[in-house]
């Protein structure tokens, strides 16, 4: 790639100089070189010291001897020595040193150049310095007359063009271009020498050490002539910000002095205008512009330059270029925001199909991003330099994926975390690991089953409601399906006017209750005295229990009792806001956990085929009368009397007080958008369930300690006979205190009550308390798949076991509808389920039935109940 752009560059180079050689006129005295003949014998003619010494490369000119601690050289004739201009090319593929360094003579009284008492001037390229300097050589003694820049050489590969001028008065002048191509040269300080005035030749001699440095010297387009007149006005190479009212203003050549420093020249927008001084530096390049009126602090300016000259009179016309000034301030919490998530982008609706983090700023100053940090629990992607203007967007996505977001102010990182469709927690932090904002989300955050199946973003609602979590998150409404880089779809005014919630308490030691609130609490923490205990303990100081603020932690004077029931009631807490907490919601009682044993804890409600687009649930009810705590518990399936692909409850403290009925869920916002009925507070996220197949399948509740408290299978056969579309349709426990493989204890959840109940008391429960020797129906009137039951049981209870018993339901007739039991052993106390269904699986029709339940035992004793029951319609 090296050589096809050398030889790009080379051919324009010699287009240049015939160019120049054609309007100048050619001479005796001049000559040029590109060894596009492929030799260096003849037009011109180049005689070295020994022709094995130097070859033809690729159209260059290159050394080719292979003898260490040597010098040779390769001269032509030229007469130029005053009024001169010299061009060369030149690519030493080493670090230059002292012993590996190139004199190159522009003018030479001795072919030979290393003859003893030679005479002329002569450019080195390398030595100790590693500089490009000019020499003088009287008889053989070199004096430096301009010592250039230090460590231009110090470089594996110098790429280089090198031009001198003398003029008419003896002016010498040394300029290069580092990087070989292009026409911005850098000029060393000028110097007069006259002492030498006269030239026979032309050439290069090579000082090389080892074969480290062998056959690296390659050179080209040699010039030797007339002083080409500069055409071309000033360019401006780069505009600085020094202050917010001084810009420093590189040109590519020397300027004439009064025509840069006249301050009419030059001219900033965004109100800035003309500077007030123009200053030219000792180089004679540079400018500083002072000015009156300050540059704004972080958008770009454009300064305008015209009337500027350089030293041959040409002058810029409209120069323009653009610069920033930008002063950091201290970024605070919030000065910069997520605005925009994209976690699932197929399939796409209108955007481009890749993930993307959308920030804001807020706040009223530029922020650069430079060494900023966004993560998630698993990776972390560092931003690069960046000016984030106030109230500007700017996208965040992954190095790949940036080009596709061209149209957009974007960023492309490396390490961008992938965003998990179901909800991850993002975070973006300073370079000194300061937060500045976090969002933890979820896909309940969309609001919509259909847009949370991908090609939708998250937006945020209210920019400036720094405090909104989840209720400020929406999914966009703009047809593209986002968007990023402008202002949200969804962009309201929704400020936080309600106080906070408190939602649950638990001691995690005796000593110590931890409150958790429904959203963000202010920074201040509340007083000890804004708790009040019943019974009586006191509060004696406060503390957060997490980053998340939401959760306070209490230190109390002295240890709270088992089986014992409090209250506590919270004074004077704030939300993030500064909404004080609303009497309603401000008390909830609690109590010290115990260790659960098998049964204290039942399921009590399992949705295992929901509804399109919808999803699990499992429903656990305490049974026991201690408090226990669910931290660490996990639901699973059952198999062969061992749990299995048990999935975590929570990590977290979760009080579940007596009788105490908590549902989890992956996704509450669908469960509550698919029940409205359900008990929200009760709905608790989790991040997986086992699979519960819609046909059949197990479930089980296990405690931190392994113990299995309570497991179920189950099979669409224990939904209602009359239910034809069981999909959405929970089924729920008729008794908590019944087994719960008994396919009569459980029945599908009521139509009334929404077809589940998750949160809330089944629509199913019964929990009526016989006496011995009676049978008792409950409840004696319902309605078939429409009631709430929509089914009645036969209880019975006796004073010992070892009872038979025959129970049929007969019609207003007398004849039998539904046999429900034939000589079936009774324990003491149990029931039977009536659905309302004949044994021809049909509905019995709206009316009076009564129910015969015959009992006897070993001993001959019969005992006979007829019980009436009512099935009735629905109007």
């Amino acid at each position: 790639m090296f050589l096809i752009n050398k030889i790009l560059r080379r051919n324009l180079n010699r287009l240049l100089i015939l160019i120049c050689v054609a309007i100048w006129g050619a001479s005796h005295a001049q000559f040029t070189d590109t060894f596009s003949d492929g030799e260096y014998t003849t037009n011109p003619n180049w005689t070295p010291d020994d022709p094995s010494n130097w070859v033809i490369d690729n159209g260059m000119l290159r050394s080719n001897s292979s003898v260490a601690s040597s010098s040779f050289w390769i001269s032509t004739p030229s007469a130029r020595a005053t009024g001169a201009q010299w061009d060369f090319f030149i690519n030493l593929q080493f670090n230059t040193s002292s012993a590996n360094y190139v004199d190159v003579y522009l003018v030479s009284t001795n072919q030979n150049l290393n003859a003893p008492g030679n005479s002329g001037y002569f450019v080195r390229i390398g030595g100790t310095p590693d500089e490009i300097s000019l020499y003088r050589i009287i008889a053989g003694t070199a004096t430096i007359l301009i010592n250039g820049t230090d460590g231009v050489t110090n470089s594996s590969n110098n790429v280089l063009r090198i031009r001198v001028i003398r003029d008419a008065t003896g002016r010498w002048t040394l300029s290069y271009n580092a990087t070989g191509s292009g026409n911005v040269y850098h000029d060393e300080p000028s110097v007069v020498d006259n002492t030498v005035t006269t030239s026979s030749y032309f050439g290069i001699r090579v000082v090389q050490s080892t074969s480290t440095f062998f056959n690296r010297h390659y050179f080209d387009d040699f010039y030797a002539g007339n002083i080409i007149p500069d055409t071309q006005p000033p360019q401006i190479l780069s505009v600085t910000a020094l202050s917010s009212t001084q810009a420093q203003v590189a040109f590519n050549e020397r300027l004439e002095p009064a025509s840069a420093q006249h301050v009419t020249h030059y001219q900033v927008n965004q109100g800035v205008g003309q500077p007030s001084l123009a200053n030219l530096l000792g180089d004679e390049r540079t400018v500083v512009l002072t000015f009156i009126n300050p540059f704004p602090n972080g958008p770009t300016c454009q300064l305008t330059v015209s009337g500027v000259t350089d030293l041959a009179g040409n002058a810029t016309v409209s120069a323009t270029r653009d610069f920033f000034y930008f002063q950091p301030s201290t970024v605070n919490y919030k000065d910069v925001i997520f605005t925009e998530l994209f976690p699932d982008p197929t399939p796409a609706i209108g955007l481009p199909e890749a993930e993307f983090a959308e920030l804001f700023n807020r706040s009223a100053n530029p922020v650069s991003l430079a060494g900023w940090k966004l993560s998630d629990p698993s990776s972390t992607a560092t931003l690069p330099a960046y000016i984030l203007l106030p109230g500007n967007y700017v996208i965040i996505t992954t190095n790949a994926a940036a080009s596709m977001f061209s149209s957009y102010a974007v960023l492309g990182v490396s390490g961008f975390p992938t965003l998990n469709n179901s909800g991850d927690q993002l975070r973006l932090r300073d370079p000194t690991d300061q937060l500045i904002d976090e969002v933890i989300y979820t896909d309940g955050w969309y609001k919509d089953d259909d847009k949370r199946q991908g090609g939708w973003t998250l937006e945020l609602i209210d920019l400036q409601n720094i405090c909104g979590e989840e209720e400020n998150w929406v999914a966009s409404e703009d047809p593209a399906g986002g968007t990023p880089g402008k202002v949200n779809s969804v962009n309201a005014n929704k400020p936080d006017l309600t106080g906070p919630k408190l939602i649950s308490a638990i001691p995690v030691t005796p000593t110590q209750v931890k409150l958790r609130f429904n959203e963000k609490l202010y920074a201040e923490l509340p007083l000890p005295a804004d708790f009040l205990i019943t019974p009586p303990i006191a509060v004696t100081s406060v503390s957060f229990a997490s980053s998340t603020m939401r959760d306070l932690l209490l230190d109390i004077n002295s240890a709270v009792q088992p089986q014992q029931n409090y209250t506590i009631t919270a004074l004077q807490v704030r939300d993030c806001s500064g909404n004080v907490i609303h009497e309603n919601f401000s008390t909830v009682s609690f109590g010290l956990p115990e260790p659960a044993l098998a049964l204290d804890v039942v399921i009590n409600e399992l949705l295992f085929n929901p509804k399109p687009f919808g999803v699990d649930f499992i429903e656990l009810i305490n049974r026991s009368q201690k408090y226990l705590n669910l931290k660490n518990w996990s639901i699973g399936n059952f198999e062969n009397g061992t749990a299995i692909n048990l999935k975590l409850i929570t990590s977290d403290d979760f009080l579940l007080p007596p009788g105490g009925i908590a549902a989890f869920t992956p996704d509450p916002f669908t469960i509550l958008s698919h029940y409205p009925k359900a008990q929200q507070g009760n709905i608790i996220r989790v991040n997986a369930l086992p699979a519960f197949p819609d046909a059949e399948g197990t479930s089980c509740v296990v405690t931190e300690a392994g113990i299995v408290l309570d497991n179920f299978r189950y099979t669409r056969d224990n939904h209602s006979v009359f239910l034809r579309d069981k999909e959405g349709v929970s089924l729920e426990r008729i008794h908590p205190g019944q087994p719960s493989n008994n396919p009569n204890n459980w029945k599908s959840a009521a139509s009334t009550a929404g077809f589940a109940t998750p949160g809330l008391p089944n629509s199913n429960a019964l929990a009526t308390q016989l006496i011995a020797g009676h049978v008792k129906i409950e409840p004696e009137i319902f309605i078939p798949l429409y009631g709430q039951p929509d089914f009645t049981e036969i209880r019975y209870s006796f004073d010992q076991g070892g009872w038979v018993a025959n129970i049929k339901i007969l019609d207003q007739q007398g004849r039998e509808i539904k046999r429900l039991a034939n000589n079936e052993t009774l324990s003491t106390e149990g029931y039977f389920r009536w659905d309302g269904d004949r044994d021809d699986g049909t509905k019995a029709r709206p009316g009076y039935y009564v129910v015969w339940f015959e009992a006897f035992d070993t001993n001959g004793t019969v005992e006979t109940f007829r019980k009436r029951v009512v099935v009735a319609a629905r109007y």
